[in-house]
């Protein structure tokens, strides 16, 4: 998961990361499903991505091609947005399914999340 300006690596649960764009954006591609059998590996993924980006960075979830979220993989979610508040970064979740936007308003944590516009983030290249 360390990569160089520009590269792509595979993480085990599914993810690719394409790190450090020039203007500090780090992007999480999330592949699969994001629940109770996976959510270690989310976690550690997206802490790792979320400590990788420096303070004023941004971190973006693209959700794309993930399948499921229940409310495991919401909790991580939450807790990489609460840790990127605190150490001054930004979490923004994109390319929601419209399971995961109702998953955010049933849970009541809609609000919480930033939202970009899915093509903020290129797809990995393979």
């Amino acid at each position: 998961m360390t990569g160089t300006n520009g590269t792509t690596t595979a993480a085990d649960f599914g993810s690719d990361l394409l790190e450090a764009n020039p203007d500090e954006t780090h992007v999480v591609h999330v592949c699969g499903e994001m629940d109770l059998d996976h959510v270690e590996t989310l976690r550690s993924e997206l802490m790792a991505a979320m400590d990788a980006a420096p303070p004023g960075g941004v971190l973006v979830v693209d959700l794309l091609r993930s399948s499921f979220c229940d409310s495991s993989g919401l909790g991580v979610l939450l807790e990489v947005r609460r840790r990127a508040r605190e150490s001054g970064r930004v979490l923004r979740l994109t390319a929601l399914s419209h399971q995961m936007v109702r998953l955010l308003e049933l849970s009541g944590s809609a609000d919480m999340f930033e939202v970009a516009a899915p093509d903020v983030c290129p797809l990995p290249r393979r």
